[in-house]
């Protein structure tokens, strides 16, 4: 049992329209957009907490830790 002082107030939750909102306001073209909108969709289709999936700040990225670029390869039969 977690103790009370690790539980966090409780938030929205994001849903499709959230999504297709934000969607909107993103030029996929850019790779900075596209990133965020990627990382967005995994993170609801997977139904996990965007905290969990992500970084809080550059200084807090570990490439032990955390993905990378040169991490990600694409491979086809």
């Amino acid at each position: 049992m977690a103790p009370p002082s690790s539980k966090h107030p409780l938030r929205a939750p994001f849903t499709p329209e959230i999504i297709t909102s934000i969607r909107s306001l993103l030029q996929l073209e850019e790779p900075l957009d596209a990133a965020i909108f990627a990382c967005m969709s995994v993170c609801f289709w997977c139904v996990v907490r965007l905290g969990k999936f992500t970084v809080p700040n550059l200084k807090a990225f570990n490439p032990s830790k955390n993905i990378t670029h040169a991490a990600v390869t694409l491979v086809c039969d």
